[in-house]
């Protein structure tokens, strides 16, 4: 179990490294991103990928344009898993987060 959330936590940084996190382009990133972490939210490691997800999200640099638009769910980390525990689709998450 460890080693396929770390496959999957490996999987999400790739994705992360492969965006340029261009507000306009980011969607189809976001999604996969969202499906990924809420397969894992789902099996019970809320509390790891809500970590992962900080990492992820709030130590981009936020002067760099194309990083900018990750302030917004640096900030709402805990109500992001919140929804990833419920019916909320990742498509959804994604256009509130205004990826989409």
């Amino acid at each position: 179990m460890k080693i396929l959330f770390l496959l999957a936590i490996l999987t999400t940084q790739l994705f992360l490294t492969s965006f340029c996190f261009d507000c306009k382009i980011a969607c189809k990133e976001c999604m996969l991103y969202m499906t990924a972490t809420k397969y894992y939210v789902q099996t019970g490691n809320a509390k790891a990928v809500e970590k992962e997800m900080r990492k992820d999200f709030c130590t981009a640099d936020p002067k760099k344009p194309e990083y900018s638009c990750l302030m917004k769910p640096c900030a709402k980390i805990k109500r992001i898993v919140a929804h990833l525990k419920k019916t909320t689709t990742p498509e959804q998450i994604c256009k509130r987060l205004t990826f989409c």
